[in-house]
């Protein structure tokens, strides 16, 4: 049995990284691995070519994957995601700590990019909390 991921190497994606998405993590950072099918609460938004989330305890699911991501990958993943910093408070997302729950229940301590509301206009939910079926349906 392998030793789990720390969570500062796990990393819930619910978007374009995900399996089938645009920039599908198998293609975008190949030295990614794919641990779990996962979800976490929070309200997912369409922001036209992808997606936003806020995460949110009282709310719905929002469906994912967690991935162990090698400590070179987070340099091309924060310029894909436009992370927000003191030094740049305009990007489009913060990374955080969050928790997702895989498909057997267990609780995993994770990280996630969640919208920075600053700069995102957060008014078109996705109900189903899914983004890749909401993208086959939409054609986006």
């Amino acid at each position: 049995m392998t030793k789990p991921a720390a969570p500062e190497q796990l990393l819930f994606v619910y978007g374009t990284l995900r399996q089938g998405g645009s920039n599908d993590m198998a293609r975008f950072l190949p030295t990614a691995v794919k641990v779990a099918n996962a979800r976490m609460r929070g309200r997912l938004f369409d922001l036209g070519s992808y997606p936003a989330l806020v995460t949110d305890a009282a709310a719905g699911w929002v469906n994912g994957e967690l991935y162990a991501i090698p400590k070179a990958g987070w340099v091309p993943l924060h310029a894909l995601e436009e992370i927000a910093t003191a030094a740049h408070p305009a990007g489009e997302y913060y990374r955080v700590y969050g928790t997702a729950q895989v498909i057997d229940g267990n609780l995993i301590e994770c990280q996630v990019y969640v919208a920075n509301p600053a700069v995102m206009k957060l008014d078109r939910p996705i109900a189903t909390g899914d983004w890749i079926a909401f993208a086959a349906t939409t054609g986006k």
